[in-house]
């Protein structure tokens, strides 16, 4: 998945590649509060999603090299693009996460990244102002707690198979994932991975193209 997706994303700029020299302050974090506001919401992708209006015979799909989902199966691990019934970034829990920002300076200026923590839950967002963008990023994150639930009731905690019957039939293939990435878009510019353990999900990770934001949580 990732090899195609690279040939694309050569074709296309990833709006997080913009600002690849912006180094980390070593004093970040600042602005603690608890956040009790409406769940955090984001801009939805211009590219088309698939419709669930068939459920994905990934057996059949993963015949076709260059198929119309890009997905790919290597070491259990399931890649497919652009299925909106488990793409959850773009309505994100925030009720009962602290909210603090990380600084990141550049030769201009210094950025601000916010960052939303629950236990060893965290994700982080960064308002990208490029002319080109001008819009609020998730742009990584790690889930790990139940009792957090995102749309289509998906969470820490339910078993595998009730996930992927989502959007897929029942095939041989899906016994045998272990992880299954989800990209944004065909440009493979963000992604969410959930990762799966005795056929239970154990971690929900977002990342994205902007690395130059640390993906944990500064003390």
């Amino acid at each position: 998945m990732r090899k195609v997706i690279l040939i694309l994303v050569l074709l296309a700029v990833g709006c997080g590649k913009k600002k690849q020299s912006i180094q980390p302050t070593s004093d970040s974090t600042a602005i603690v509060a608890t956040v009790e506001s409406a769940d955090s919401e984001f801009e939805s992708s211009s590219i088309p999603y698939f419709l669930p209006e068939d459920k994905v015979d990934i057996d059949s799909v993963l015949k076709t090299p260059d198929n119309d989902y890009l997905s790919t199966f290597d070491s259990g691990t399931l890649s497919i693009c652009c299925q909106i019934l488990l793409d959850i970034t773009k309505k994100l829990p925030s009720t009962g996460f602290q909210r603090t920002t990380e600084e990141y300076k550049d030769d201009e200026q210094v950025n601000i990244v916010e960052v939303y923590s629950r236990n060893d839950s965290f994700y982080k967002t960064f308002y990208n102002a490029h002319p080109d963008v001008q819009r609020t990023d998730l742009v990584y994150g790690q889930i790990r707690n139940e009792g957090i639930v995102f749309d289509q009731g998906i969470r820490i905690g339910m078993p595998k198979h009730e996930l992927l019957t989502k959007i897929f039939s029942p095939s041989k293939t899906l016994d045998s994932v272990h992880k299954l990435e989800v990209y944004e878009n065909e440009m493979g510019d963000s992604w969410t991975t959930y990762v799966f353990r005795n056929d239970t999900l154990i971690e929900i990770e977002f990342d994205s193209s902007y690395d130059w934001i640390e993906r944990k949580v500064r003390k």
